[in-house]
């Protein structure tokens, strides 16, 4: 019997079960999934921005401008004969050429003559303790290139546009690597951590006495140490923002996707319940325990709603809300819902 009813149904039952099942099936957990924003153009864009600058960073704190007295272990109270030596044997090591017996003629005539001079002039002027604290404090490119400077103040204005620049780039680079929608986040603290520290330099540069190690006997440049904190302090900020994403704000089309996503995961299940229903009512037993559950929840219902108590809450609570405006904010919210997802084209009513 079941064979035959099978048989004579299969043909028209055929065509609803494929189409059921061709839809796309949504789990139980897809369906109360929080959206994950996928990446968008924009986002690669930054990504190769932060790791441009990144590698940029990285490349500049570990090729660091050099520093011949650090090479040397020379330290501002390091004795002048001790000092003397070192760069003698320094220029020995890097001019095979050089001789300090040369003369003026016999130098000029070398194959790096000018280097050869520059480093001459450099090694007279670091006899002095004053000369190699300034050489220390504000670096080699200033000490040999700044032609006018004398006293700190005047290392100190030559340096500021170099500062200014480092951090000049940084707020580029930071900048451009914020302009995503998952690194927004990261804008107002990376502005803000830079802010800091370049009010910071600027106000240790304009102390008399700005050395972050004031041990005469250590060799470590002081330049060469805020160099390595303002760049390990980029390298910090840019990999920060590329490796941690802000949280997730949802885009309209986002919000869509999900909202049909779950309207269709509410609309198997109702089909689901929609058969096993009409598959339990096939069954004489479950049909006649099927009428009278409802029959005694119908019978248990009215008997509540019969209740003076429940009368008077409910009246209570429908003055307290606007039913009619609720029903319409409803339908609008809906029609401008399905609207938008058609205009997005993510689906249509044919």
């Amino acid at each position: 019997m079941f064979t035959t009813i099978l048989l004579i149904a299969l043909p028209s039952l055929l065509p609803r079960i494929l189409s059921f099942f061709s839809r796309k099936t949504v789990s139980n957990n897809e369906a109360h999934r929080s959206p994950k924003s996928s990446n968008s153009k924009l986002d690669s864009y930054v990504s190769i921005v932060l790791l441009t600058f990144i590698a940029f960073e990285a490349f500049r704190l570990f090729n660091r401008p050099p520093s011949i007295l650090e090479t040397l272990q020379i330290s501002k109270s390091t004795p002048y004969y001790i000092v003397q030596s070192r760069l003698r044997e320094y220029m020995s090591a890097t001019f095979p050429n050089w001789s300090e017996s040369l003369s003026i003629e016999e130098k000029s005539a070398l194959p790096n003559a000018q280097e050869i001079l520059n480093f001459e002039e450099l090694r007279l002027r670091l006899r002095t303790i004053e000369y190699r604290s300034q050489y220390l404090n504000f670096g080699h490119d200033a000490f040999v290139n700044c032609k006018w400077c004398v006293s700190d103040n005047d290392f100190k204005i030559y340096m500021l546009p170099y500062v200014l620049g480092n951090y000049g780039t940084a707020f580029l680079g930071l900048g451009l690597g914020t302009l995503s929608r998952k690194k927004s986040f990261w804008r107002l603290y990376v502005v803000f951590a830079l802010s800091v520290s370049i009010l910071f330099e600027i106000y240790v540069y304009g102390t008399d006495n700005f050395e972050l190690i004031p041990n005469p006997s250590v060799t470590v440049s002081t330049f060469t140490l805020y160099y390595i904190l303002r760049r390990g302090l980029f390298l910090l900020l840019a990999s920060l923002v590329l490796f941690i994403d802000g949280p997730s704000s949802w885009t309209d089309a986002e919000i869509l996707e999900d909202v049909i996503r779950k309207h269709q995961f509410m609309y198997s299940r109702s089909q689901g319940a929609r058969l096993a229903r009409a598959a339990a009512l096939r069954d004489g037993n479950l049909r006649t325990r099927f009428l009278e559950f409802y029959k005694k929840a119908e019978a248990e219902d009215a008997a509540f709603h019969r209740e003076e108590e429940y009368k008077e809450l409910r009246e209570k609570a429908l003055r307290q809300f606007n039913i009619d405006k609720i029903l319409a904010d409803a339908k609008y919210l809906s029609e401008q819902t399905i609207g938008s997802a058609q205009r997005e084209g993510i689906f249509s009513i044919s």
